[in-house]
């Protein structure tokens, strides 16, 4: 089966065969297709309907990430903080819902890597004091976690999500490991995250002066090993290098070496990754080929 035919029993709510699927895939494809399901499903979708049973730990796991990625929709890109009445309230609703579910299914098998990989995502914003300790816990603890899950992670601790860049930093350079290569795009991300928190949270006087400096000595240094590493490596799991790809694709281009992005625009193709491209203000498309295009002249 294809995957835009999963997709497509997906949408139908045909959860037995979309599950049936899901099983056949690597830990990010499991993962990237969901993300793809909840990010154009209607938002009065019930992902309830997708478990069948309380030992139903796929289903848990699948209505659990539906709920979080539903709650995403309403919320949009801005923190709880912010959101209006007509938003916070679906949000938090599905925030619970999220939870619920994949508690459930972690309870059920707490090694479950899908299951602890989309716990974290819901974690970001947590709902309780020792929400996201405990979800990190499980996303260590579990076995076969998507890539996305570690992002998950990382982006858990972002200073505009209440936690600090050190830790950050700290988690994308544990996962720079050789024998897993995709994961040196952790380091990719972290540091987009540390120049978009210069440019649009970061109230010191000298913010914008950092942001404007940002790329360049080590950080660039780092942004080089983690770009030979992705490029050089062969990992199992097709989506995991369309989404390593795609971070360090991103990451370069903002950082204005466009050269050295084209290689991982090569590697994703057609690829749209919402967590990255959707920040930008083009389409997908559109902003690829003017990295091309800039390639050709810097």
């Amino acid at each position: 089966m294809k995957p835009r035919d999963a997709l497509a029993l997906a949408a139908a709510g045909q959860w037995a065969p979309y599950k049936a699927w899901l099983k056949t895939q690597t830990p990010e494809g499991a993962y990237e297709s969901i993300k793809l399901v909840y990010e154009a499903c209607p938002l009065d979708m019930d992902p309830r309907a997708a478990v069948d049973g309380d030992g139903d730990v796929l289903g848990l796991a699948l209505a659990g990430a539906l709920h979080f990625g539903i709650g995403k929709r309403h919320r949009g890109m801005d923190v709880a903080a912010r959101l209006t009445e007509d938003q916070i309230e679906p949000y938090v609703a599905h925030q619970f819902w999220a939870r619920d579910a994949l508690d459930a299914a972690l309870a059920a098998d707490r090694h479950n890597g899908l299951a602890a990989a989309f716990a974290m995502a819901v974690a970001i914003d947590p709902l309780t004091e020792d929400h996201k300790a405990k979800a990190e816990a499980a996303v260590l603890d579990a076995r076969d976690v998507p890539l996305s899950g570690y992002m998950n992670l990382l982006t858990a601790y972002l200073e505009k999500w209440g936690g600090d860049h050190d830790t950050m930093f700290r988690i994308a350079r544990s996962r720079m490991r050789p024998e897993a290569p995709m994961q040196y795009a952790l380091i990719a991300k972290a540091h987009w995250e540390r120049y978009l928190y210069y440019i649009a949270f970061d109230d010191a006087p000298d913010a914008r002066q950092r942001a404007l400096t940002y790329f360049s000595g080590a950080v660039m240094d780092e942004l080089r090993e983690a770009s030979r590493a992705v490029l050089a490596g062969r990992a199992e799991d097709p989506a995991e290098q369309r989404l390593a790809n795609s971070w360090l694709a991103f990451t370069l281009s903002r950082a204005g070496r466009y050269k050295q992005a084209v290689p991982h625009l090569d590697r994703i193709k057609g690829h749209y990754e919402p967590s990255t491209w959707s920040v930008l203000r083009h389409p997908p498309g559109v902003s690829k080929a003017l990295i091309r295009l800039q390639a050709l002249f810097s």
